[in-house]
Protein backbone atom coordinates (compact mmCIF):
# COMPACT_ATOMS: atom_id res chain seq x y z
CA UNK A 1 0.00 0.00 0.00
CA UNK A 2 1.31 3.38 -0.95
CA UNK A 3 0.15 6.71 0.40
CA UNK A 4 0.34 9.75 -1.87
CA UNK A 5 1.20 13.26 -0.79
CA UNK A 6 -1.51 15.89 -1.21
CA UNK A 7 -1.67 17.06 -4.82
CA UNK A 8 0.27 14.05 -6.21
CA UNK A 9 -0.97 12.55 -9.47
CA UNK A 10 -2.34 9.04 -9.09
CA UNK A 11 -1.87 8.19 -12.77
CA UNK A 12 1.78 9.32 -12.87
CA UNK A 13 2.53 7.43 -9.66
CA UNK A 14 0.97 4.24 -11.03
CA UNK A 15 2.99 4.57 -14.25
CA UNK A 16 6.21 4.98 -12.23
CA UNK A 17 5.35 1.97 -10.06
CA UNK A 18 4.52 -0.14 -13.09
CA UNK A 19 7.97 0.68 -14.48
CA UNK A 20 9.62 -0.32 -11.20
CA UNK A 21 7.82 -3.66 -10.76
CA UNK A 22 7.69 -4.73 -14.44
CA UNK A 23 11.02 -6.67 -14.27
CA UNK A 24 9.60 -8.82 -11.46
CA UNK A 25 6.57 -9.96 -13.44
CA UNK A 26 3.97 -8.32 -11.27
CA UNK A 27 0.66 -7.08 -12.57
CA UNK A 28 0.30 -3.32 -12.62
CA UNK A 29 -0.50 -1.14 -9.66
CA UNK A 30 -4.13 -0.23 -9.11
CA UNK A 31 -5.64 2.89 -7.56
CA UNK A 32 -7.55 2.39 -4.33
CA UNK A 33 -10.87 3.37 -5.90
CA UNK A 34 -10.44 0.59 -8.51
CA UNK A 35 -9.77 -2.23 -6.03
CA UNK A 36 -12.48 -4.77 -5.32
CA UNK A 37 -11.88 -4.66 -1.57
CA UNK A 38 -12.40 -0.88 -1.59
CA UNK A 39 -15.67 -1.31 -3.49
CA UNK A 40 -16.89 -3.89 -0.94
CA UNK A 41 -15.97 -1.68 2.01
CA UNK A 42 -17.55 1.37 0.40
CA UNK A 43 -20.78 -0.55 -0.29
CA UNK A 44 -20.83 -1.88 3.28
CA UNK A 45 -20.41 1.60 4.74
CA UNK A 46 -23.20 2.96 2.53
CA UNK A 47 -25.46 0.11 3.64
CA UNK A 48 -24.68 0.78 7.30
CA UNK A 49 -25.40 4.49 6.91
CA UNK A 50 -28.76 3.63 5.34
CA UNK A 51 -29.57 1.24 8.20
CA UNK A 52 -28.70 3.92 10.75
CA UNK A 53 -31.37 6.14 9.23
CA UNK A 54 -34.04 3.43 8.99
CA UNK A 55 -33.77 1.11 12.01
CA UNK A 56 -33.80 3.51 15.01
CA UNK A 57 -37.14 5.11 14.03
CA UNK A 58 -38.65 1.64 13.66
CA UNK A 59 -37.48 0.61 17.14
CA UNK A 60 -38.74 3.89 18.62
CA UNK A 61 -42.11 3.43 16.93
CA UNK A 62 -42.46 -0.11 18.30
CA UNK A 63 -41.45 1.06 21.79
CA UNK A 64 -44.00 3.90 21.63
CA UNK A 65 -46.70 1.48 20.52
CA UNK A 66 -45.96 -0.94 23.36
CA UNK A 67 -45.88 1.89 25.89
CA UNK A 68 -49.19 3.23 24.58
CA UNK A 69 -50.83 -0.20 24.83
CA UNK A 70 -49.51 -0.75 28.36
CA UNK A 71 -50.60 2.66 29.64
CA UNK A 72 -54.04 2.45 28.04
CA UNK A 73 -54.64 -0.96 29.64
CA UNK A 74 -53.43 0.34 32.99
CA UNK A 75 -55.73 3.33 32.78
CA UNK A 76 -58.63 1.08 31.80
CA UNK A 77 -58.00 -1.13 34.85
CA UNK A 78 -57.71 1.87 37.18
CA UNK A 79 -60.58 3.91 35.68
CA UNK A 80 -62.79 3.37 38.71
CA UNK A 81 -60.15 4.65 41.14
CA UNK A 82 -59.30 7.59 38.88
CA UNK A 83 -62.96 8.59 38.74
CA UNK A 84 -63.23 8.35 42.51
CA UNK A 85 -60.14 10.53 43.01
CA UNK A 86 -61.49 13.13 40.58
CA UNK A 87 -64.83 13.09 42.36
CA UNK A 88 -63.24 14.00 45.68
CA UNK A 89 -61.31 16.89 44.15
CA UNK A 90 -57.94 15.68 42.84
CA UNK A 91 -56.80 17.32 39.62
CA UNK A 92 -55.89 15.36 36.49
CA UNK A 93 -52.29 16.48 36.89
CA UNK A 94 -52.07 15.17 40.46
CA UNK A 95 -53.54 11.84 39.39
CA UNK A 96 -51.17 11.59 36.41
CA UNK A 97 -48.17 12.35 38.63
CA UNK A 98 -49.21 9.60 41.00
Amino acid sequence: MLKLAPGASVDRTIEALDGLIAPYGRAGAVACKDQISHAFLDAELKQLSAMVKVLPPIFLLVAELLLNITLSRLITLEREQIGLLKAIGYSSRAIAQH
